[in-house]
């Protein structure tokens, strides 16, 4: 015997996108903290001026890295032969490189800090 049911099922959208933003709002500063860190890691130094630009220029709860000095592109793009007299990891794009080695702990700090809020 075949019994016809019918289920319903009403999806608070609302609700699930407030969810998503709440967590969000969690793990951007984390992350975004990590990233600046693991990044710095690479940055060219001389008086630090650099290195402290990005500490001061960025904004952890928008996740904005910025590394804000006349002469911060010059150092991304160009000049390619770092000194590595103070930071013997110095090189260019160091953002690139920080995200080339450590991108699978970045995505495991955002998965771990977002599914916080979920359990």
């Amino acid at each position: 015997m075949l019994v016809n049911t019918n289920v319903q099922v009403d999806i608070k959208v609302s609700l699930i996108t407030e969810a998503i933003k709440n967590a969000a709002t969690l793990a951007v500063p984390i992350l975004t903290n990590q990233v600046l860190k693991d990044s710095n890691y690479y940055i060219p130094f001389d008086t630090g001026n650099l290195k402290k630009s990005g500490i001061l220029s960025t904004k952890l709860n928008e996740g904005v890295i910025k590394w804000q000095t006349p002469y911060a592109h010059a150092q991304y793009y160009g000049l390619p032969n770092k000194s590595k007299a103070r930071n013997p990891n110095a090189c260019q794009k160091w953002f690139e490189v920080a995200k080339s080695k450590n991108l699978k702990t970045w995505e495991k700090i955002a998965n771990d800090e977002f599914g916080k809020y979920f359990k």
